[in-house]
């Protein structure tokens, strides 16, 4: 158990306060449960669930990184750039420059141990084929091409002045190192978070985008009405379509 405390009280009354509440639990040793790991590779598969509606929904990844990932800070700036956040590529292709849906974010779920990459989005049934291409393009992009000088800059720029605002509340600075220490993040991880994300190149961008990214070995997941896409989800592989069970008769 990790006890996080925020606000404007004195050490002996929180100990006192913290007495009273725990000293009667038991003592006792932790039993950790075992747990298997994922498998680092999976095939790649197209999935769709047939539903008769406007929009489809588009969820695109596969496996990811660990929160302890070296390469971390690359990997935030490189997904910043491609899909993080509203001034991303993936936001100026799909949005501002064709309109195709109203938002389109890209992110890393990050855990102790491997989680995930997911481009996750929303478009009519009629440019579904549009916007999977317009996603694999940009990823293949990162990975061929350096980021512009610029773009990292601002990027840089962004993320720090984000960063800030995680401490603008007294709970908002516990939570901070409660995570540093849940998670096993060295102490020096606030006072050198300002330099690790500076010194990030657009080198290194390329090389992250490159070892993280998979635009060849992805799982897709489509909602939507099928008749009506612009081009069939088979020229992304072969199609599993996932029957959902009916619902029962109310009066069964």
């Amino acid at each position: 158990m990790m006890l996080g405390v925020a606000g404007s009280m004195k050490k002996g009354d929180i100990l006192s306060l913290l007495k009273q509440s725990f000293e009667q639990i038991p003592s006792g040793t932790p039993q950790p449960r075992p747990a298997s790991h994922l498998p680092r590779t999976f095939a790649k598969s197209v999935n769709l669930i047939n539903k008769e509606v406007n929009q489809s929904v588009i969820q695109f990844g596969h496996l990811g990184i660990d929160r302890l990932n070296p390469d971390y800070f690359k990997i935030l700036m490189m997904n910043a750039i491609l899909g993080g956040s509203s001034v991303s590529r993936l936001y100026d292709q799909i949005r501002e420059q064709r309109g195709l849906a109203y938002g389109v974010y890209s992110y890393f779920t990050l855990s102790a141990d491997t989680g995930m990459f997911i481009v996750d989005t929303s478009t009519k049934n009629e440019s579904v084929a549009e916007v999977i291409s317009i996603i694999l393009a940009e990823i293949k992009n990162m990975q061929a091409n350096l980021v512009n000088e610029e773009e990292l800059k601002n990027t840089k720029e962004g993320t720090l002045n984000g960063f800030v605002f995680r401490f603008e509340s007294p709970v908002r600075v516990v939570e901070q190192y409660m995570y540093i220490e849940h998670i096993g993040l060295p102490d020096n991880y606030l006072p050198t978070y300002r330099d690790n994300i500076m010194k990030v190149t657009r080198e290194d961008i390329r090389a992250a985008a490159q070892k993280y990214l998979k635009p060849d070995d992805y799982i897709l997941l489509v909602v939507g009405d099928s008749k009506k896409f612009d081009k069939p989800l088979s020229d992304f592989g072969t199609v599993n379509e996932i029957k959902l069970a009916s619902p029962k008769n109310k009066e069964e």
